[in-house]
């Protein structure tokens, strides 16, 4: 039997994935972190030190790229963090562009915090990488800046604090994210919530009922 711990920003993501229903042999706990870095860091770091054997983050974000849909599911291959830093006028610069910080110092290699538990499996859901902030996109110079430095990658607002914590704990962990919409100029109309809510529960559930005892 092992002993999962899945987490979720919000109550709706929890909801949704319904694992109440779901018929597991092994055991499966739920946790709410909250929204952002902060709240995020403070739960994970809590779970941590119940030694889950695979602690699941599980949730909707933006997508910088083409090559997938709204809707659609991927894992989290590597997270970083994507507005911490300063502006510089037009520009925007980044810790390692300010040289306060070195981009491989542990547990980041060249800025990206890498889920190493992900070479030991395959999966049927596309791999992505991603970059957590505090301000989702909406406008056109976060836009435009967004998609440059991270294409095809996932935007959420928690993901990098899973990453960091349970690599400084040593913890295996596994990030679904959910495509609920394009990194664009703000526009709730062509959202998808319901449908990436949905795949993110077929998701994980398929990922969790196939894990071996």
């Amino acid at each position: 039997m092992v002993k999962i711990i899945i987490v979720c920003a919000t109550q709706s993501e929890m909801q949704a994935l319904q694992v109440q229903t779901w018929k597991s042999r092994h055991e499966l706990r739920t946790a709410l972190s909250g929204i952002g870095v902060l709240s995020a860091s403070y739960y994970i770091t809590e779970l941590c030190r119940q030694k889950p054997d695979l602690l699941i983050q599980a949730g909707i974000g933006g997508y910088a790229g083409e090559q997938l849909s709204p809707g659609e599911v991927c894992i989290i291959e590597a997270d970083r963090l994507g507005d911490l830093g300063a502006e510089d006028q037009h520009n925007f610069l980044d810790t390692y562009d300010l040289k306060l910080e070195d981009e491989n110092n542990f547990p980041f290699e060249g800025a990206y915090l890498k889920n190493p538990y992900l070479n030991t499996g395959t999966f049927p859901w596309p791999l992505r990488k991603a970059y957590t902030v505090n301000t989702c996109s909406g406008s056109e110079k976060t836009v435009q800046h967004r998609r440059k430095h991270f294409p095809e990658h996932i935007e959420s607002m928690e993901g990098a604090a899973l990453h960091f914590i349970c690599l400084q704990n040593q913890i295996p962990f596994i990030q679904f994210r959910a495509i609920s919409n394009r990194v664009e100029i703000r526009n709730r109309d062509s959202w998808k919530v319901q449908e990436a809510l949905t795949a993110l529960h077929l998701a994980v559930q398929d990922f969790v009922l196939k894990l071996p005892s």
